[in-house]
């Protein structure tokens, strides 16, 4: 017989049979002693013995004791009639385990790798986030300490096409020079996002009441991008400023002026679904400036738009359905 150390972690189970052991275990005889009575207690148990009852011998009397060690058992129970322990040799087993481990460790490498990439997105984010809020204060949105001001207000109303160049037209003064008609094609410009790119410059041949306004949203949008791209946001001057398409605009006009939809249909060159789509968002769009000219307080302006959305919501544009 020999003597080690171990430390706790090597303790498996703990058996309730109790040897006694002499203070002093260096002497050979002693440490024969002590071999003899662990071999009469293998001989008096074959089968293994008698493991420590947490319940009998230490008394644990906490409910939840009982099913935590039913579940164990059961689990136990499960894992023995698996095959993983019954039709495979321990080598295959053994190496599949190891597998399943690796598998987990890197599911594992792999969620704390995403968790860091959003941390850094967040920062990514954080720094666009000062960027707009500069913008914003240059434009005039909030003050020097973040605090909306009335033209945060009248955006916040805006969700359908630009805000920022939205309020920069009704603040500059561009729709108090404008009658409804010229009001609500000049918005379509907003609204009408199909482009052929084979055809002429759209301005080649329109009318000057319409051509002009467009000129002065050009020039609004203009001034914005580059207020953008000072701000350090990344931004292309020329395809901002082409986004807006005056495409539709002598259809819208007519359409305002109470003409029929087949007559209306003759000024452009889209489907009919594209018209119809473009009209019912350039209504939604009126709807939200009025209530944004609501909210600031400018009545004038307020009555204009709301007259315009009556003028482009009527007829086959705004059935339910064509079937009825």
């Amino acid at each position: 017989m020999r003597m080690f150390t171990v430390g706790l972690d090597n303790i498996d189970r703990i058996s309730a049979v109790k040897l006694y052991i002499p203070s002093d275990v260096h002497p050979p005889e002693a440490r024969k002693n002590i071999g003899a009575s662990v071999k009469e207690v293998q001989k008096r148990f074959p089968d293994g013995v008698p493991l420590l009852d947490p319940i009998k011998d230490l008394g644990v009397k906490d409910p939840e004791y009982k099913t935590l060690i039913s579940r164990a058992e059961e689990l136990t129970k499960r894992m023995s009639e698996h095959k993983l322990m019954t039709l495979m040799e321990d080598d295959e087993r053994i190496s599949k385990i190891k597998k399943f481990q690796d598998r987990a460790e890197l599911m594992e490498h792999a969620k704390a790798i995403r968790q860091e990439a959003k941390v850094f997105e967040t920062i990514a984010m954080k720094e666009d986030l000062k960027k707009m809020k500069k913008v914003l204060r240059k434009l005039g949105h909030v003050d020097a300490s973040g605090v909306i001001q009335t033209k945060g207000r009248t955006a916040c109303e805006i969700n359908t096409a630009d805000e920022l160049v939205v309020v920069e037209l009704i603040f500059t003064g561009v729709f108090n020079d404008l009658n409804v008609e010229q009001c609500v094609s000049l918005l379509s410009a907003m609204t009408f996002d199909e482009r052929n790119k084979n055809e002429d410059d759209p301005l080649v041949g329109m009318k000057r009441y319409l051509s002009s306004p467009f000129l002065k949203l050009q020039e609004v949008a203009r001034s914005v991008v580059k207020t953008t791209i000072s701000c350090k946001i990344e931004a292309n001057e020329d395809e901002y400023v082409e986004k807006f398409n005056p495409g539709m605009m002598e259809a819208v006009f007519a359409w305002s002026k109470g003409a029929k939809f087949i007559d209306v249909q003759k000024l452009t060159n889209t489907f009919e679904g594209t018209t119809i789509r473009t009209l019912r968002r350039l209504e939604e769009l009126i709807r939200q400036i009025a209530n944004a000219s609501k909210a600031i307080g400018n009545t004038e302006l307020q009555a204009k738009f709301e007259k315009g959305s009556e003028l482009i919501k009527r007829d086959i544009v705004f059935c339910s359905s064509l079937y009825l």
